[in-house]
């Protein structure tokens, strides 16, 4: 399940970076302006992949950050990279403990995931 997540996240961000590229969103030089266009997508990209608004938001955000990165250092159009899955605990995640084979749980996008931890993890 965690994999299929992953998965999702990274075809969302392929969506924004893809729409910022061949409606070249980079000529807009500012922030504000390329989110806003992005955001446009939100509700499409958000109800398509099933994906839990935090991570919709955490996808636009890493391809406007990769475009304002570029546009600082130049050089040619950057390729599109996977992305480290974002999650923000309390609001795509939290922790909880629960029963007695598992510890503690990570539920992450509303699904309850054991975690196996040593000791000093805990």
């Amino acid at each position: 399940m965690l994999e299929d997540l992953y998965k999702k996240y990274q075809v969302a961000v392929k969506i924004f970076y893809n729409y910022v590229k061949s409606n070249k969103l980079h000529t807009f030089r500012r922030r504000s302006l390329i989110e806003n266009e992005l955001q446009k997508l939100y509700y499409r990209v958000k109800e398509n992949l099933n994906l839990h608004s935090q991570l919709v938001q955490s996808a636009r955000r890493e391809v406007v950050n990769d475009i304002m990165s570029w546009l600082k250092i130049g050089g040619k159009y950057p390729k599109f990279s996977e992305n480290p899955l974002t999650l923000v605990y309390n609001r795509s995640y939290r922790l909880f403990e629960k029963g007695k084979e598992f510890k503690l749980w990570a539920k992450i996008c509303g699904v309850a995931y054991p975690l196996e931890l040593g000791e000093r993890q805990l």
